[in-house]
């Protein structure tokens, strides 16, 4: 095997070993649901005078309050398990219209002292009647996908609920007239399995940092 031959090879394994996905483009396939038709979601420019800010919702788990500042979002979301209450929390940076997160959730209420983190990603869009939305998945450990899908529709004239230090605290502020307002939901370990394509990769190694890697 030539020197060159070598050297091509070597840096594929580095890519591969690296999580690679760091400097490549996010995809997915959404739905909107307005047209009923699919839409293709990439990374790139967010769309002009929006944020990751407000109450969204999705079908997964409920709501979840997002809140942007500069290029880190901080959410927090809330969901019932069985018969115990699960308090969730996010924290990522913004690249465009694409949020690179980390997830944490508490489980204490359900007997649970250590569930494992992960991390996911949201691509921000508009649908045919205007409306945000923020699609993507989520994993554990340091994958942002293959455990689920994450769909989030925001709610207009909603504003999100202040997330404390441990995610889903603060109660949910009343009703607003601004248009960042939504309702969210969430992945979590009972997330719903993943329908849209993507490309994602790892998203770092592990650090007390919940945003490292991102």
């Amino acid at each position: 095997m030539n020197r060159s031959v070598s050297r091509v090879l070597l840096l594929g394994v580095l890519a591969a070993c690296s999580g690679g996905r760091r400097n490549a483009s996010y995809r997915y396939t959404a739905m909107d649901t307005v047209t009923n038709q699919p839409v293709t979601v990439v990374s790139g420019p967010m769309p002009g005078g929006e944020t990751f800010t407000g109450l969204f919702h999705s079908q997964e788990i409920g709501d979840v309050s997002l809140e942007q500042s500069g290029d880190t979002v901080i959410g927090c979301y809330e969901y019932d398990r069985a018969q115990c209450h699960v308090r969730g929390r996010i924290e990522g940076r913004v690249e465009g219209n694409l949020l690179r997160f980390s997830w944490t959730e508490d489980h204490r209420a359900c007997g649970r002292l250590s569930v494992p983190p992960g991390r996911g990603y949201f691509l921000f869009w508009k649908d045919s009647a205007n409306n945000g939305r923020a699609s993507g998945e989520w994993g554990y450990s340091d994958n942002e996908d293959g455990n689920g899908q994450w769909l989030l529709f925001r709610v207009p004239n909603r504003r999100p609920r202040t997330c404390g230090s441990s995610g889903g605290q603060g109660p949910a502020e009343a009703t607003d007239t601004s248009t960042s307002g939504s309702s969210a939901s969430g992945s979590s370990s009972t997330g719903s399995s993943s329908t849209g394509s993507s490309s994602t990769g790892t998203s770092g190694t592990n650090s007390n940092d919940p945003l490292s890697g991102l």
